[in-house]
């Protein structure tokens, strides 16, 4: 249009791949793709405007700068390593993938009035920044590896989020921060980013991780998957559950560790299991795994939410089974334990069907060899339970199983099945507002119910300094 000023524009309406293309383009030009895919080799990528509309932009080879421009419904993808040096303008509806590596010089920033969670970012390989922060804000970061940074902040609805996971033995993605700050807007967001469906689950159950999934009762000969992962210091994914005849399964709570000096928590971390969709009858999934260990756990408005719980069953299917959550601490600050939850999945509308267990959630004080807690909160119902409404029919509550414990540790709420290979040989044993079968021998120093009920069935038991019994045990 003007000899100072050329431009390219692509165009094909039926987004068949381009041919490849070799452009140069001066610091003053515009690429413009429209309704096409293209991909742009061995070029040096000096700052340009670019404009994609409903397109794929590949670009392969240095990229000295990111590139200003608007995307709308559209990915541009960086082969090799890419740079920002300056504030990214905001797009709209639009994904970014960096394949090798981003290097921050400056911050992608909400520059205009787009919606907040418009822009995805996925990058494959090492964030680097020069001042050794990692500020999202605004938008949502995919990760596919570790990262540590001096500071990370989720600011302005913010997102952290991991790809599915291909494997059960797939390393936890960690991101690691002297200072680490997610505001009441933001999150890290797991949910459904766990396993298929597990092999050994029944069709129409829950599926299993911290808890087993409930069962349906359509089928008289299921039996829910075993749990699987470590009360203490988990590091495994939810199973998803499957839907015969229904498209496919659903997926599990994915993974996340956190490792800060000290971390302020404003809104959410999540690695829910997921819950089929109104028309399926499947089970629902498990929820996954969440570890943080920490010198700080703080929450100024103590409005936060960790949650990795169960999905909710349909039909005639079991809800899933509660997830993992450990914290390591040495301080808490405003931090109300009932916000940190494993919850078992509701089960199906049919009253043939189970709710999921609860799942586990583990507090250690690091510095306090003493204090380890294990909370078995609420199953199904989305709350804690009073264990005397539990008596009619198991499935109603289910029973959360243990099977690997410190020696020292404290029950709050639940139904717990003691099912270890081993016997149980334990310092310090104590319960609040649980209902307890021990199926195994044990040896404790000292046990303590409080508003709980246990029912002992091992023939070899030893209590060698103190029971301790309150309030209704």
């Amino acid at each position: 249009q003007n000899a100072n000023s050329p431009r390219l524009l692509v165009q094909n309406n039926a987004l068949n791949p381009g041919a490849l293309t070799s452009l140069h383009l001066g610091s003053e030009d515009k690429l413009t793709v429209k309704n096409a895919n293209l991909r742009i080799e061995n070029s040096i990528l000096l700052p340009v405007d670019i404009e994609l509309e409903n397109a794929n932009l590949e670009l392969k080879g240095q990229i000295e700068d990111l590139p200003q421009g608007l995307l709308e419904n559209s990915t541009l993808t960086f082969i090799d390593p890419a740079r920002v040096s300056e504030n990214f303008i905001w797009p709209s509806n639009s994904k970014l993938i960096f394949k090798n590596g981003l290097h921050l010089e400056g911050q992608i920033r909400n520059t205009n009035s787009s919606p907040l969670n418009s822009l995805s970012i996925l990058v494959t390989g090492e964030i680097s920044s020069d001042d050794d922060n990692l500020i999202i804000n605004g938008y949502s970061l995919e990760l596919i590896n570790s990262q540590e940074f001096n500071k990370i902040e989720l600011l302005n609805g913010a997102v952290i989020t991991t790809p599915r996971t291909s494997s059960p033995t797939q390393s936890v993605i960690e991101l690691i921060a002297s200072e680490f700050l997610i505001d009441a807007t933001s999150k890290i967001d797991v949910s459904g980013k766990g396993l298929s469906f597990d092999p050994q689950n029944e069709q129409y159950d829950g599926a299993s991780h911290g808890g087993k999934g409930g069962i349906t009762l359509w089928f008289a000969d299921n039996k829910p998957a075993v749990t699987h992962g470590s009360i203490t210091y988990p590091s495994s994914y939810g199973y998803g559950a499957q839907i015969p005849a229904y498209g496919g399964p659903t997926y599990g709570g994915g993974a996340i560790k956190i490792s800060a000096g000290i971390f302020t928590l404003e809104g959410k971390i999540i690695a829910d299991g997921d819950q089929p969709y109104a028309s399926n009858k499947g089970g629902s999934a498990a929820g996954g795994t969440i570890l943080i260990d920490v010198n700080k756990l703080r929450s100024e408005t103590g409005n936060f939410i960790i949650s990795a719980s169960g999905g909710n069953g349909v039909d005639v299917a079991g809800g899933g089974g509660g997830g993992r959550v450990a914290i390591y601490y040495n301080e808490f600050e405003h931090i109300d334990i009932s916000r940190i939850q494993t919850f078992g999945g509701l089960a199906g509308n049919f009253d043939r069907a189970g709710h999921g267990e609860a799942g586990t959630i583990y507090l250690e004080e690091k510095d306090n060899n003493i204090n380890r807690e294990v909370s078995v909160i609420g199953s199904g119902s989305k709350s804690r339970y009073d264990m005397y409404d539990c008596l009619s029919a198991n499935y109603l509550c289910p029973i959360t199983t243990i099977s690997d414990l410190p020696e020292n540790v404290a029950f709050v709420g639940g139904y717990i099945n003691f099912d270890s290979q081993n016997n149980l040989n334990l310092k310090s044993l104590n319960f609040n507002a649980s209902r307890v079968v021990i199926n195994k021998n044990f040896s404790v120093e000292t046990l303590g119910l409080k508003n709980s009920i246990a029912h002992i069935y091992g023939q070899h038991n030893s209590i060698s300094k103190e029971l301790t019994l309150e309030n209704r045990s």
